[in-house]
């Protein structure tokens, strides 16, 4: 497992941030930190990248927000949704 900065990485969409991404592993950690809070992440799967389905949703998140993600399928593919951007953002797979 390798820890990335993706902080770089989101970009707007509406009046949202979002980060794009197939996961190299089945599992894998995020971590997001903010200066603006609560803030809002809402994480996002789709088998195809165009149809997409909440699975977690997280309202009034302080300044840092962590979670470990199991069993996601290969090549499947996630969206990293947040109401304000993260002044830092990485993922561990």
């Amino acid at each position: 497992m390798a820890l990335k900065d993706i902080t770089g990485n989101f970009a707007a969409s509406g009046s949202n941030q979002e980060y794009k991404f197939q996961p190299a592993a089945s599992t894998f950690g995020l971590q997001l930190v903010f200066d603006t809070h609560p803030s809002k992440v809402v994480l996002y799967q789709s088998l195809g990248g165009e149809s997409w389905v909440a699975f977690e949703v997280d309202y009034g998140v302080g300044s840092i927000w962590q979670k470990n993600i199991e069993g996601v399928l290969g090549e499947q593919h996630i969206k990293i949704q947040c109401n304000v951007k993260p002044v830092k953002a990485l993922i561990l797979e």
